[in-house]
């Protein structure tokens, strides 16, 4: 009878005995030798052995693995108290982390992964995995998360529904075809350019202050709710108006290559730089404008004017490719650049430009007189275009 009872009582400590072993990831299924000798590199072997035991794994709270050239993190499920693992810029497929529940950031990009499973890690703040080759990603269990970076993927979808408190995404370089951040009232960054959106819901989007949406195909872009932008890029896409007479803090402002015939930016005083090229735009007032600095990039419109005497800092003017006949710049003695070919000038004084490094007066047959500040002209180190303007000649000999 006892016999019996052995054998019977012997299945079930089997069972326990795999149960237990199933509970108690091996750290011995570290495959990688690139991994193993990181993590002996970073002492995680406290006895020297060359293993890393389970103990030594569950000690490790943060590992970083950056650029050591590891193929697999097999193993990494032993160290079940890691919150904090950065593995970026190596040769990974795949990424078990179905244990590491601890984990709070997990940055991963600049690998190989086709697919990335987070759903057990409830945890997570911070998401960093870029430049992979995900074709789908899931973070709807993923509610603490502030910080998703998820750019150049395969993405054709999104979803951020119960993502509440983003404070920065991501996601731009994918496939996305639309994109829902209407309940991100936490949002203050938002990078989504290159990609397919043709509709994006702003409204409630209160703290944002970075907006990237270049390269899409949005037709239609409301921004008068996130009055503490402070950078907007939506170039590229097909909107015909932008009102940003709300977004006061604007300094940067970049809506080329869209279909729009008019722009005010008047309310916009804070700008250091507008970029509106390749647009329908017939005039461009940009006196109130005085901060204007780095750069007044406006070329291929339909302007026929264009007033920069209220710009004295301004550094770069690239005006070419319109139907301006008169440009005054003897305010602008900050003027590095200046590129105002194939318009219809037929004189162009920059006598008192005298930091000016590049010149362009391109493409104009009427452009005669050029009045400068120094014979011969160009000096050493100025570079001056002017291909198939065949009338110029610079003289320093000009009547104010």
């Amino acid at each position: 009878m006892k016999a019996v009872i052995k054998l019977l009582l012997l299945p079930l400590v089997l069972i326990v005995l795999f149960t237990q072993c199933e509970k108690e990831p091996d750290p011995d299924n570290i495959t990688d030798d690139a991994f193993l000798n990181a993590l002996i590199e970073m002492g995680v072997d406290t006895n020297g052995d060359g293993l890393i035991s389970s103990e030594e794994a569950k000690a490790v709270t943060v590992l970083g693995l950056d650029d050591r050239n590891i193929s697999n993190l097999a193993g990494i499920s032993a160290f079940v108290n890691l919150e904090l693992l950065s593995c970026n810029n190596n040769h990974l497929t795949s990424l078990n982390l179905n244990r590491n529940t601890s984990l709070r950031t997990l940055i991963c990009f600049g690998n190989q992964l086709t697919s990335l499973d987070v759903s057990p890690n409830t945890m997570l703040t911070y998401l960093h995995c870029g430049m992979n080759l995900l074709t789908e990603l899931d973070v709807s269990n993923n509610t603490q998360l502030t910080f998703l970076g998820c750019y150049e993927n395969l993405l054709t979808s999104l979803d951020v529904a119960s993502n509440s408190k983003l404070t920065k995404l991501n996601c731009n370089d994918n496939q996305i075809s639309s994109l829902d951040v209407s309940n991100k009232t936490d949002l203050a960054e938002l990078n989504c350019y290159h990609n397919q959106i043709s509709n994006m819901d702003l409204s409630n989007d209160t703290s944002l202050r970075i907006l990237d949406c270049d390269r899409n195909q949005l037709m239609i872009l409301d921004v008068a709710s996130n009055t503490k932008l402070a950078s907007l890029d939506c170039s590229d896409n097909q909107i015909s108006n932008l009102d940003v007479s709300n977004n006061t803090e604007l300094y940067g402002l970049m809506c080329s290559r869209n279909e729009m015939s008019s722009l005010d930016v008047t309310n916009n005083t804070n700008l250091l730089w507008l970029y509106c090229s390749d647009n329908q735009l017939t005039s461009l007032d940009v006196l109130n404008n005085v901060l204007l600095k780095n750069n007044l990039y406006c070329p291929n419109n339909m302007l026929t004017s264009l007033d920069v005497t209220n710009n004295p800092d301004l550094e770069w003017l690239r005006c070419q490719g319109n139907q301006i006949s008169a440009l005054d710049v003897s305010n602008n003695t900050k003027l590095n650049l200046l590129y105002c070919g194939e318009n219809l000038l037929s004189g162009l004084d920059v006598s008192n430009n005298s930091t000016l490094r590049n010149l362009d007066v391109d493409g104009m047959p009427s452009l005669k007189q050029v009045c400068v500040w120094v014979m011969p002209f160009p000096p050493d180190g100025v570079d001056v275009d002017t291909t198939n303007s065949p009338n110029v000649y610079f003289t320093v000999e000009c009547s104010k």
